[in-house]
This record gives structure tokens, C-alpha cells and sequence, in this order.
């Protein structure tokens, strides 16, 4: 199978890099939005998520936040659009931190950062 990317776009301040919640975020990125990228000719789009958007403080999933990216994901593909999901910021490792992230030397936030990964695997599987 070819997997061949030619044309995207990146659905920045949805599910990264936001504060926004609850209506504020679900009305921030639509099907509509969806449909337009695609009769723009694109044909894929790149989703970024954040840790702090799809799990809480204590590893668990945010069921509203994780029910939009599969709902953008559905979008996409009936769109005829590929996705490229995104986990683009951590907790233990943000780009903007002025000390080394605790990601490179923390065993516990490397065996979290496995964790968050299978989980997404296992949801976009």
C-alpha cells in the first residue's frame, strides 16, 4: 500500500496549544471546516493534540476531548482526507520550558510517555 501526502494543512488551537473548553472547543474546529479543506484541494490534515488536553493530571482521559479528535478524524475520512495525528506537547517535555525536560531524564515521565502513546495506538487503531 502507497501512503503518498501532497497537499495539508494543520488544525492549529483545537486540541493544542488552547485553552478553550466545553462549547468554545467544539465549535472552534466542524465538519464544515472539514469540508471546506477538502474542496480547498487539500489532502490530508495534521491534528496536534496535547497531553493536558486528552488526560488529566492523573493519566486519566478527558472523554469530551477524546470524543473530538475521533469526531475530526470521521470528518477527515468521509472528507476523503488523510490525518496525521499529532501528540505535540507533554507535560514532562514543553518546548518552551527554560530547563531540560524532565521527558530526557526521568524514568517515571519516559514509562508515562510510552503510556499516553499506546493509549492514542489503541484509540486511532
Amino acid at each position: 500500500m502507497t501512503f503518498t501526502l501532497q497537499r495539508g494543512t494543520n488544525i492549529s488551537h483545537w486540541l493544542s496549544q488552547s485553552s478553550g473548553r466545553g462549547e468554545e472547543r467544539r465549535a472552534f474546529f466542524t465538519r464544515d471546516d472539514v469540508r471546506r479543506i477538502a474542496d480547498f484541494g487539500f489532502d490530508h490534515i495534521r491534528l496536534p493534540i496535547d497531553e493536558e488536553q486528552l488526560w488529566d493530571e492523573d493519566g486519566e482521559t478527558i472523554p469530551e476531548a477524546w470524543a473530538l479528535l475521533h469526531a475530526g478524524i470521521v470528518w477527515a475520512l468521509d472528507a476523503g482526507l488523510a490525518v496525521i495525528v499529532d501528540l505535540h506537547i507533554l507535560r514532562s517535555h514543553y518546548f518552551n520550558n527554560t530547563t531540560e525536560p524532565r521527558l530526557y531524564s526521568d524514568t517515571v515521565e519516559q514509562a508515562k510517555f510510552v503510556r499516553l502513546w499506546q493509549q492514542l495506538s489503541q484509540q486511532l487503531h
